[in-house]
This record gives C-alpha cells, sequence and structure tokens, in this order.
C-alpha cells in the first residue's frame, strides 16, 4: 500500500483550507498513490517526471547552445569565436592540473 493515498491528502487539503499543496514522491517503489494527483489543489510528481522535465531542460540547453555557437560562426563575430575557443583550450588545459591538485590532496 501507498503511506499517502487520497483520503489522507483530501484530509489534509481541508485542514489546510485548500491551499494548494505540491508532492514530489522520489521513492521506489511510490509512497503517494497516484490517484492522489486528481484531487483539486493537490499536485504529485514523481521520478519519471522530473526525469522528463531535466530531459527537456537538456534538450532545450543543447538547441540554445547550437544556436548561440552557429550565430558565433558568423564572421562578424569572428573575435568573439576566436575568444570562445580560447577559453575552450584553457579550460582543457586546466583540467588535468585540476585532477592532479585532486589527487594530490587526497
Amino acid at each position: 500500500g501507498f503511506i499517502l493515498d487520497k483520503p489522507i491528502v483530501a484530509s489534509a487539503l481541508e485542514q489546510r483550507r485548500d491551499a494548494p499543496v505540491f508532492l514530489i514522491d522520489i521513492a521506489v517503489p511510490r509512497n503517494v498513490a497516484p490517484d492522489v494527483n486528481d484531487l483539486e489543489d493537490a499536485y504529485l510528481y514523481d521520478v519519471d517526471d522530473l526525469q522528463s522535465v531535466a530531459a527537456d531542460n537538456l534538450r532545450e540547453t543543447q538547441i540554445q547552445s547550437q544556436q548561440r555557437f552557429a550565430e558565433v560562426d558568423e564572421p562578424e563575430d569572428e573575435d568573439m569565436s576566436q575568444m570562445l575557443t580560447q577559453q575552450f583550450i584553457d579550460g582543457a588545459e586546466a583540467a588535468p592540473r585540476i585532477v592532479d591538485v585532486e589527487d594530490t590532496a587526497s
């Protein structure tokens, strides 16, 4: 069974004078009954919902990143392109040094 079911959440909503309640169920197996989401002012999210939102955000970030790099590739942005390329190279050169520092600290 579920720890929180529809009647329990409905009772809590009444006591809260129908103030909305957001429930995030990250347990596997689930602790909150899925039909809780049918209640007005009850909003239930689970791990699958959170993974979906994270995947959507990642896709959007990748699209925006590609668009920005496409804009940088335009001739009038050559200085910006060179600067970004140098920052990438500098970051790549710093990575082994960061690992060395982390290894030394361990």
